[in-house]
């Protein structure tokens, strides 16, 4: 796995923490603004041939981690939701995905963000009028950006999937693997990644559909070609386009 521009670290203390997967809650002492890693399975961190491990895994985090605790936009969008105080809240799809790859190429641009896609899970407010009170909150604080607000506690019935049980959970039915991440700050300030499939696709630069895109493979398609990863990052390849290998 290359990577195109090595995350610099600082000085500090830095939890990433094992995932429940594993037996024990050990934790792995690295650098940098504190970081937590939820729900990651330990499989997924593979590359050149190594064995996956849960330190793999871990240290995938960290790097994510990294460019996201150094992007200045990033963080404050990630505190801006934070002082809302939504219950299981994350930032996700390409809030995450966009700056790690242009990171990865190298871009001292930023890649424009459609939407800043803030998820949340609230069984008892389940109205879209909610979301758009939400939306209104943060335009207030931070007017002019796209923010896009949806409780996940009612999105299965767009989806046409069966009820999510969290913010996680809700993960799991997205379509492709790299958009599947999502972060956010706890209570103490520590960056949580939240990955139901791991980060090898999203630092790999690889565009794989989920378990559930591969059940809708042709929606799965009709997305990765009208976003056409490729000709905005050129060394990302999806599985399903032609000019991608």
């Amino acid at each position: 796995m290359r990577i195109a521009r090595p995350v610099q670290l600082g000085k500090g203390g830095v939890r990433v923490w094992g995932n429940p997967w594993e037996s024990g809650n050990s934790h792995l002492s690295l650098m940098n603004p504190p970081t937590k890693l939820l729900h990651m399975p330990q499989f997924i961190a593979q590359s050149d041939g190594i064995e996956p491990t849960a330190y793999s895994a871990r240290l995938l985090a960290k790097q994510v981690a990294e460019v996201i605790l150094q992007d200045a936009f990033s963080m404050r969008a990630l505190q801006s939701v934070q002082a809302l105080d939504l219950p299981d809240w994350a930032i996700g799809a390409g809030f995450v995905r966009n700056v790690v790859w242009d990171h990865l190429h190298g871009f001292d641009t930023p890649t424009p963000l459609p939407d800043i896609d803030v998820l949340y899970y609230d069984r008892y407010r389940l109205t879209a009028s909610r979301d758009r009170e939400v939306e209104c909150q943060l335009n207030g604080s931070h007017p002019g950006l796209p923010w896009s607000v949806r409780n996940q506690a009612r999105m299965h019935h767009r989806n046409g999937d069966q009820p999510y049980r969290s913010t996680l959970d809700a993960l799991h039915y997205w379509l492709e693997k790299p958009t599947a991440v999502a972060v956010r700050l706890d209570q103490s300030d520590q960056l949580e990644v939240l990955a139901p499939f791991g980060l090898e696709c999203l630092v790999g630069m690889r565009g794989e559909p989920t378990p559930r895109g591969l059940e809708k493979y042709d929606q799965y398609l009709t997305r990765m070609r009208a976003k056409n990863w490729p000709a905005i990052w050129p060394e990302v390849r999806v599985q399903g386009l032609p000019s991608s290998r």
